[in-house]
């Protein structure tokens, strides 16, 4: 199962556009070469069945949130910041999947997004705080003031998705923005692929 959505995750890499994030200055860049290079990690990765690193951070409305809080559903862990072009693009997307998950009784899918304020040159926590609500964006963005969640998971290519699975495992990643198909393909091998797990315990 790990490798059926490793394949699915590297398959979709393919033609995503990201921004490289490069402090202190802003950059925007869509390297094929480093694309490759992250399929090839994501697959490494899933054959190793990581634990994804727990962490508490709050969010724009000063709700906390710990990751591993969360387990026993499937979470997508977005990182992002304001000034790259290809987050901006797959927002809306993220926030129809928010709506459609964040409205079921007993949702088995959570949206975190994480910024990094001052870090990269990205704007402070209002500044942040004021983009999400002046474009309707409602998901949990969580503010990773000093940057050490960015560093742990080694987001430097921006957008980065990481498919956390009910066990708490990495289940893969996917650096580049998704386009809605490519979240909803995602988000199901996700679920289908933990069902599966559950089953055979």
């Amino acid at each position: 199962m790990k490798k059926t959505i490793a394949v699915l995750l590297a398959l979709l890499m393919l033609g995503l556009a990201a921004c490289a994030q490069s402090a202190p200055k802003q950059a925007e860049t869509a390297s094929a070469e480093t694309q490759t290079s992250d399929a090839q990690k994501a697959e490494t990765a899933e054959s190793d069945d990581p634990a994804a690193p727990d962490f508490t951070l709050t969010d724009q409305f000063g709700k906390e949130h710990r990751l591993s809080d969360y387990k026993g559903k499937v979470v997508l862990l977005n990182f992002w910041a304001t000034w790259c072009k290809y987050c901006v693009q797959e927002m809306p997307d993220l926030q129809k999947l928010h709506e459609k998950y964040s409205a079921q009784e007993d949702p088995q899918l959570v949206l975190l997004a994480v910024a990094a304020p001052g870090q990269g040159g990205e704007q402070d926590a209002e500044g942040i705080k004021a983009y999400l609500e002046t474009n309707g964006y409602t998901y949990p963005s969580l503010m990773d003031t000093d940057g050490s969640v960015f560093k742990t998971y080694g987001a430097s290519a921006l957008p980065t998705t990481f498919v956390i699975g009910r066990d708490g495992s990495v289940i893969g990643y996917v650096p580049g923005a998704m386009t809605e198909e490519m979240l909803e393909k995602v988000v199901a091998q996700a679920l289908n692929t933990d069902t599966a797990k559950e089953e055979k315990q």
